[in-house]
């Protein structure tokens, strides 16, 4: 990751935890922020705390059936902390608690493979370096960590709709918006990229009823699936 980049993402996490702990605070009892305070932390190596936010929101989601996706990704997200943790029986009965066959098999499987990696770093060398070396010669060098359960969402939930509207050029304005005007737009985390389409799918209705602007997208995401799977729709 570019430094600038990495910096700038760096003052959003702050500000983005600034915000949901005062959300926790002002609403103590919605799940909600504790959610948030979970991925944010997750996201940022802490998982500790992770872990702690998770448990909380978990505690706080009602036992229905409309809340059953947002408490199963509390639930992922809270094995992975205790994992990454090496807090490894919290972590198997986090993940004895995912409902997805799939989704729990491949957490204990990755709990049970560090098992294996950690006894026999133990058994075999009581130094850090000799651990550390012993762990690295284990692990298969295609693999990017132990996890191969990366925080990834195939497809959102929300409704697909335009990154902007009409509003921003008065199509209707006499003289019309010249022909020569230019919009650049920077999306930041366009996952599926369901809302990039709309746009892109309004802007040409839009050019029927009026001069619509010439658009120059920046499309980023920190997941490299979702840049992925957007060149090749594209």
């Amino acid at each position: 990751m570019h430094p600038s980049l990495s910096y700038l993402l760096s003052i959003q996490e702050k500000g983005t935890e600034s915000e949901y702990n005062i959300a926790a605070k002002l609403a103590p009892n919605d799940p909600a922020p504790f959610s948030n305070l979970s991925a944010v932390k997750y996201e940022k190596g802490e998982y500790a705390d992770a872990a702690k936010f998770a448990a909380k929101a978990l505690s706080l989601y009602p036992d229905s059936e409309a809340e059953a996706a947002k408490r199963e990704k509390v639930h992922v997200r809270l094995a992975k902390s205790y994992l990454h943790d090496l807090k490894l029986d919290d972590a198997s009965a986090a993940a004895e608690k995912v409902a997805t066959d799939h989704v729990r098999a491949s957490l204990l499987a990755d709990i049970g493979q560090l098992r294996d990696v950690v006894a026999d770093s133990i058994s075999a060398a009581s130094d850090k370096t000799s651990m550390r070396k012993h762990i690295l010669d284990r692990l298969p060098q295609f693999r990017p960590g132990l996890s191969r359960n990366l925080g990834y969402y195939a497809v959102g939930h929300d409704e697909a709709e335009q990154i902007w509207d009409h509003t921003i050029f008065d199509l209707t304005s006499n003289p019309p918006v010249p022909k020569n005007k230019k919009l650049s737009v920077l999306y930041c985390g366009f996952g599926d990229a369901r809302n990039f389409f709309a746009s892109i799918i309004r802007s040409y209705l839009l050019t029927h009823i009026g001069h619509f602007p010439e658009v120059h997208y920046t499309l980023l995401d920190i997941k490299a699936a979702s840049l992925a799977r957007f060149m090749v729709i594209l």
